[in-house]
């Protein structure tokens, strides 16, 4: 990648150290973890730079140092976790297969093996079915059964990126996990129906903790509208950490400052003009304030 950095050396170095103190400065915990590529002969290794030290750099994952030991766990498992194998829908007319020399055509699914096309009957897995996206549930049971499966991805012109289409796994599979998501359909969509309520009773005793600390907030508007914002199932919110949960009056008083931040300052214009986020948080601190003392008076 150095070829492609538009700065020196010193520069680049000088970038690096400030960013490390930056993570100093605001107690991140710091893993090198090797990033990794799948492919038909195992995994490999993916170099960044070619200066060790710089690559340290780009191995190199933070987090946030007072997390609790789940979720740290949960975290370091996703870091080490095998990638998957990656087929590529073919977007241009036709290539040939690097092996075989057969035409791939338009929409196919295609490996890539050293930058090179490789189709499914050479990569020894044109056995696979497609699974397409849009059923989390049966894509994970799916993935779960297969004794070899792979991702598919296909290229987003527009926005210059891959975006995944589905699963290539075997046709057993697909029909194992249909079958079991038909057996457990009743059991699941009880659960949806109890989650469903755990989430009306947590938006109702957020609105309720929101009138305590905010006795001007008022109930029908703004303080249902940020509970219900704040508890969205999914959404990583404050509200669903395990604070937010149990109703905690510090993470209450976070969703709300948060609704102010959106909702009542020219925060996000801010952001659209290119204004750092710590920057703008700045200059909207005392409208924030004055914003939370005038829900905060009870007048």
């Amino acid at each position: 990648m150095e070829e492609h950095i538009q700065c020196g050396p010193a520069k680049l170095d000088n970038t690096f150290r400030y960013f490390r103190q930056w993570t100093r400065e605001s107690n991140l915990e710091s893993a090198v973890v090797p990033y990794q590529a799948a492919s038909r002969s195992g995994n490999r290794g993916l170099r960044i730079m070619i200066d060790v030290d710089r690559e340290v750099f780009f191995q190199t994952r933070y987090q946030i140092a007072d997390q609790t030991p789940a979720r740290k766990k949960q975290i370091q498992k996703k870091l080490t976790k095998a990638p998957d194998l990656v087929v590529y829908v073919m977007t241009a007319e036709v290539a040939c297969c690097s092996e075989c020399d057969e035409p791939i055509h338009s929409r196919q699914h295609m490996y890539r093996e050293a930058d090179q096309p490789l189709c499914t009957a050479c990569a020894d897995s044109d056995y696979l079915e497609f699974l397409p996206s849009g059923n989390a549930t049966l894509t994970r049971r799916a993935k779960k059964h297969s004794r070899l499966s792979a991702v598919v991805v296909c290229l987003n012109r527009r926005r210059k990126r891959y975006d995944r289409q589905g699963l290539l796994v075997t046709a057993a599979a697909i029909e194992q996990a249909e079958n079991s998501m038909q057996d457990d359909a009743g059991q699941r969509a009880c659960a949806a129906v109890a989650c469903d309520k755990q989430d009306k009773k947590l938006v109702a005793a957020m609105v309720v903790e929101i009138g305590n600390q905010f006795p001007s907030c008022p109930a029908e508007a703004p303080a249902a509208r940020i509970a219900q914002h704040t508890a969205e199932h999914g959404s990583g919110r404050v509200g669903r950490s395990a604070a937010g949960r149990d109703v905690d009056p510090k993470a209450i008083k976070l969703a709300v400052i948060a609704h102010i931040r959106y909702e009542h300052t020219g925060y996000d214009n801010m952001l659209m003009q290119g204004v750092a986020r710590d920057e703008a948080r700045r200059q909207i601190q005392l409208a924030v304030a004055e914003n939370l003392a005038q829900w905060q008076s009870g007048a």
